[in-house]
């Protein structure tokens, strides 16, 4: 009976320590549980929210329903009063104004996202030149790589090719439970693992263009995508399946040329009326060609 006394006496502490512990996760596991019912429920009543106060292009750059868990207001009332108690539109409306003065600080972690995805792929001689500009540079194109685990999950035969707002829109709408800012974060259906990457093909393609026309490498995606409408920027390969200026723009004229391995293969011409004149980088033009004002790349 002594030893029995002995043994309790010791393994006791060591019970009580166990039984505590069990009891602190199963507290932390209920109010992780009754947290993610609140962002569900904020996340409903943000949605809303955006639809009455931003237009569609403001709203495509705001964070998505994982995201705007981040904002600072947003975390807040969710873990308010140890997240006990039913949230009430009214309680979300009160946070509204902090809220929107967050978003400039998401749109600015977003946009950092974007210059990684280019810095990872190209070095820093090459985007030295840009500075601030880089996401307006003529190769600042982007393919969605979202995934679950190591796994390329998006669906969308769209998500390549994209400007930065235009990748973060496809983000928004088509990964609502997946983060663009955390990385590496396993949470179950809402596994936060890749975002963009960045397309190596627009850098050296696009620089051969720009080269023979004489612009600037620096030339804005913006101000490109209006010569290539005006028909000041076009390729004079007389293909047939080349649409009109105004059906085209920067990336479509790039893409076009180099997603045909024949036009490729051949020569591929440049011109533009933007300079006085062109120069003939080959030694040889195809007579399908004629001898219009070219330049060969």
């Amino acid at each position: 009976y002594t030893d029995d006394i002995l043994v309790w006496s010791n393994i006791r502490p060591k019970l009580e320590e166990l039984i505590e512990e069990e009891r602190e996760r199963q507290r932390k596991v209920a109010y992780a549980s009754r947290v993610n019912k609140r962002f569900t429920r904020i996340s409903k009543f943000y949605e809303e929210f955006l639809k009455g106060v931003l237009t569609d292009e403001e709203r495509s750059m705001a964070p998505n329903a994982f995201d705007v868990r981040l904002l600072p207001s947003v975390r807040n009332l969710a873990r308010r009063d140890d997240a006990q108690g039913e949230l009430t539109q009214e309680d979300f409306l009160a946070i509204t104004d902090d809220m929107l003065d967050e978003l400039n600080a998401y749109q600015a972690s977003a946009r950092e996202v974007a210059i990684k995805a280019i810095r990872d792929q190209y070095s820093k001689e090459t985007l030295t030149p840009f500075g601030d500009a880089l996401l307006d540079s003529y190769f600042a194109y982007f393919r969605c790589d979202a995934r679950a685990g190591w796994i390329v999950h998006c669906s969308s035969k769209d998500a390549i090719d994209l400007t930065f707002p235009d990748a973060h829109a496809h983000w928004r709408a088509n990964h609502p439970k997946q983060s663009l800012l955390t990385k590496g974060d396993n949470r179950g259906d809402l596994h936060s693992r890749g975002t963009f990457v960045a397309k190596l093909r627009m850098l050296t393609f696009g620089a051969r263009i720009l080269e023979a026309t004489g612009l600037p490498l620096t030339t804005t995606r913006q101000t490109l995508d209006q010569l290539v409408r005006e028909g000041r920027l076009y390729c004079s390969c007389e293909d047939p399946s080349m649409p009109l200026p105004t059906d085209l723009g920067w990336l479509k004229l790039v893409s076009s040329r180099t997603h045909n391995p024949t036009i490729q293969q051949s020569f591929i011409y440049i011109y533009s009326i933007i300079t006085s004149t062109a120069v003939e980088r080959c030694t040889t033009m195809p007579s399908s060609y004629g001898t219009s004002p070219a330049v060969c790349l």
